[in-house]
């Protein structure tokens, strides 16, 4: 009972990240159609941003709110300059621009952090470990689930309960229709890179704090960890994209837990077998829908 306890406790931290992870990708995706494959590398330069801040002396009361301020700026000069400047027109060309705009976040990272690995801020407090009835907890797990659902309960209030959220919707759904009802797609799209930014810059500190260094590599990661979550739960569902995560997140911490240690290195690769069977069995995910990118 102890070790389905641990799983479930693994499972539910990991879960509130890749969750979190794939609603980034969510939010842009709706509205302009495009899989972000920079995401993971615009997170990485935000730790980056972290490193620097308390580099110079700054606390981390002063440094979270300056990193997530420019995490949001840095999503929305991508949305803006990179992607808006492309158009809708073509999803091969977003799709394209997105892989162009990650070798360029890497290529830059290395040339100005270089490649050798940063060591990332993290309390001491966060690093504590309890044991309760022979469970670990982690506090910094705790913070993370609790901040996660601090951020799911918000956008779930946005998307559902305001004006705001209904035009956000409305765009996803049909940006010309939305138009022509006096919502401002334009307006959306920049609304949903800053909602990718918050999210970007929450992950940002919460995922370095807990691997403890930043390279500018470690995008890739990320990228694939939010890429399967979103594909599991479903392509253009905020809901299907939390329970992508939570999925991938469970998934996760069963196979570390029960797998054989010889066969733990195949991790990885067997969440991406989980996800072909998905696709093969369920196209549209757990909560997506089939889209037609033919256009």
């Amino acid at each position: 009972m102890t070790g389905f306890l641990q799983v479930f406790l693994d499972g539910l931290s990991l879960g509130s990240s890749y969750s979190l992870l794939a609603l980034g990708l969510t939010m842009v995706f709706g509205v302009l159609g495009l899989v972000n494959f920079a995401f993971g590398d615009m997170i990485v330069w935000t730790a980056f941003l972290a490193v620097e801040l308390t580099s110079i002396g700054l606390p981390l009361p002063a440094v979270i709110p300056l990193t997530l301020v420019g995490s949001v700026a840095l999503s929305m000069f991508v949305g803006e300059v990179v992607f808006r400047r492309v158009g809708t027109q073509n999803p091969l060309s977003l799709l394209l621009v997105s892989f162009g705009l990650s070798l360029v976040l890497v290529a830059l990272a290395v040339q100005v952090f270089g490649e050798l690995a940063l060591m990332f801020p993290s309390p001491t407090a966060l690093n504590t470990v309890l044991q309760v009835d022979g469970l670990q907890i982690s506090m910094l797990s705790l913070v993370n689930v609790a901040v996660a659902a601090v951020i799911l309960a918000a956008l779930f209030v946005l998307l559902n309960r305001s004006r705001l959220g209904l035009a956000l919707r409305a765009t996803a759904e049909n940006a010309r229709t939305a138009r022509l009802m006096a919502v401002r797609p334009k307006s959306m799209v920049r609304l949903s890179f800053a909602i990718t930014g918050v999210i970007g810059g929450v992950i940002a500190l919460l995922w370095f704090m807990k691997v403890g260094t930043v390279t500018p590599r470690s995008g890739l990661d990320i990228t694939l960890k939010a890429f399967i979550a979103l594909v599991i739960g479903g392509l253009g569902s905020a809901r299907g994209a939390v329970a992508g995560g939570f999925a991938l997140g469970f998934a996760e911490a069963a196979l570390a837990s029960w797998l054989p240690v010889d066969l733990r290195g195949l991790q990885q690769a067997l969440a991406f077998v989980v996800v072909v069977i998905l696709l093969v069995l369920r196209p549209q995910g757990i909560g997506g829908r089939l889209l037609d990118v033919s256009r």
